[in-house]
């Protein structure tokens, strides 16, 4: 009676320490959305920034920054919404740019003083003839040699990706050399940004040729050709370096029914660098995430371009911490999670090791509850051995059922190939792309790694077995027949090593997973290696010892 009330609170003690580990937020290859969501606490949010941008009259970015809270149903997005109605009606000169600009209120006073709703993208109006030339001449009138450098460019003809400005159909090269020349004359770009394009133009009109210029005017224009002058303006100003550029251009061009979402990334985050390499590392849920940042606010967004990681959704998770006492537990370890991730992720691990070994040693009294003849052979001390090696194998494959997206891929980028289009404002990517497909990725490392820890516990509970017959209280002869008896066991590394490898060939034919012959086959070669030190330098040397003593106590 007294072992069945053991092995009682065993297992609810085991299953206690498992549960509590299964609610820590933390994750080895992914963030929780808990962690984003209390990051965001307290920190500035969509509609605090909207409104901010309405009251320096930004009324573009304001509009960009209401799109993404009413697509994200952000608390308060009806009210951002109404302050943008009534502010577009008492301002109706601002809707042409989004928002207020004295170099083009003087330049186009027609324009600034005709009311207007449409929204109008600055490249297309920049591009039409008689702006452009009221433009040029102002730019030329300019004292800054960094506008006259770029101004110059206009009479290059060695391009590639545009026809030449000064060919009838040069207009969309014309009017980005324009708008670039605006944005210097009026500062809009960070120093290093404006420095790298200024030295790119001067390096063009020396050697009179523009390859190396004209991927930064194909990223200018199209994102001119997708925000109003508010909007571009706001959108260039935290970047700092031309490849930056390039990876946000391309996504905007990708992503353009998000361009709201990636400006508001750009501009809420101030880390234009940061949002660009996340989305290039996660191409296909990347933008969903950002979007889920957003939505908690600065410190939400933030965190999670510092954590490089995705976003594990727990659903069931979350319906379970509804209730006390998992809600105080939950909330108790939400921060640590956040400011100490690795703590956090040892005491989670700390939970399923210690529930594993409590199950472990239930199942070790419920199996010796009835008397056999094995029952008396467990060597003295090797109980604790199997039961830690139990865990940690429970360990193991909890973590694998558990751990999201830590046998998943990462997610390349597609880079597409620039090519020479000669119509006007056909200056686009082209629709063919390439990956590039490193030659180790991450699926195939996890799964050398999995092979060898699986193989190396299969190992270790063999050694294990060895002791155990070499301290039996029995005579040599029967030490060897239990070491005989145990042969299949010595030899599982073998097995579970070629079943791993048909598996894996298995999978990797039916396209479940990349096709990797190093992973496949790694099963078998650690098996080989595990299994041949062991019978090498244990078994055999225990055999020989056995061999002698038994042939030496023969009448």
């Amino acid at each position: 009676m007294q072992r069945v009330v053991w092995i009682i609170v065993l297992v609810g003690f085991g299953l206690m320490l498992v549960f509590c580990g299964l609610l820590v937020p933390a994750h080895l290859r992914a963030v929780d959305a808990a962690v984003i969501e209390q990051a965001g606490v307290g920190t500035r949010s969509l509609i605090e920034e909207g409104y901010s941008l309405l009251s320096l009259e930004k009324e573009g970015p304001a509009r960009l920054f209401w799109q993404v809270a009413q697509a994200e149903k952000a608390a308060g997005h009806e009210k951002l919404g109404l302050a943008l109605t009534n502010f577009t009606d008492s301002h109706p000169g601002l809707a042409l740019w989004g928002g207020a600009d004295p170099y083009l209120e003087r330049l186009f006073p027609k324009e600034a003083s005709t009311p207007r709703a449409v929204f109008q993208p600055i490249s297309d109006f920049v591009e039409r003839p008689e702006n452009r030339e009221r433009l040029r001449e102002f730019l030329q009138a300019s004292p800054r040699p960094s506008v006259r450098d770029i101004l110059h460019t206009r009479l290059l003809t060695n391009t590639v990706l545009f026809p030449p400005a000064t060919f009838p159909s040069g207009q969309a090269l014309d009017g980005v050399i324009l708008l670039t020349g605006l944005l210097l004359q009026e500062d809009q770009l960070a120093p290093a940004l404006q420095g790298e394009i200024v030295r790119l133009a001067e390096q063009a009109n020396r050697h009179g040729d523009p390859q190396q210029l004209e991927p930064v005017f194909l990223d200018l224009l199209s994102l001119g050709k997708r925000y109003n002058w508010a909007q571009y303006t706001m959108f260039l100003r935290p970047i700092e370096a031309v490849p930056t550029l390039h990876h946000l251009a391309e996504l905007v061009r990708q992503h353009d029914s998000q361009r709201a979402a990636l400006f508001t990334a750009v501009h809420f985050s101030g880390q234009p660098a940061a949002v660009a390499g996340y989305l290039r590392e996660f191409s296909e849920t990347g933008l969903a995430d950002v979007r889920f940042g957003l939505r908690a606010g600065l410190g939400g967004v933030r965190t999670l371009l510092t954590r490089k990681q995705r976003i594990y959704y727990p659903d069931f998770r979350q319906q379970v911490v509804q209730y006390d006492p998992f809600y105080t537990f939950f909330y108790a370890l939400l921060g640590w999670c956040r400011l100490a991730l690795w703590a956090a992720l040892g005491l989670k691990y700390f939970f399923f090791l210690g529930g594993g070994f409590l199950l472990a040693r239930a199942y070790q009294l419920a199996k010796f509850a009835v008397a056999t003849p094995e029952h008396p052979l467990p060597g003295p001390g090797l109980a604790a051995a199997y039961q830690g090696l139990q865990a940690l194998g429970f360990l193991l494959v909890i973590l694998f059922l558990n751990e999201p997206y830590l046998a998943q891929d990462s997610q390349p980028p597609e880079l597409p190939l620039r090519l020479q289009l000669p119509m006007v404002g056909s200056a686009v990517l082209a629709g063919t792309a390439h990956a590039i497909t490193p030659i180790m990725n991450t699926l195939a490392l996890f799964s050398l790694l999995l092979f060898f820890v699986l193989q190396a516990l299969i190992y270790t509970a063999c050694l294990i077995k060895v002791a155990e017959i070499r301290r039996q209280k029995a005579e040599p002869r029967l030490k060897l027949r239990l070491l005989d008896n145990e042969e299949h066991l010595f030899d599982a590394g073998l097995y579970f090593g070629f079943v791993g490898t048909i598996i894996s060939l298995i999978l990797m034919s039916m396209g479940i997973v990349k096709p990797s012959l190093m992973a496949g086959y790694s099963s078998t070669s650690f098996g080989i290696i595990f299994v041949s030190i062991l019978k090498i330098f244990h078994v055999r040397p225990l055999r020989r010892k056995l061999i002698l003593e038994s042939e030496s106590l023969a009448p």
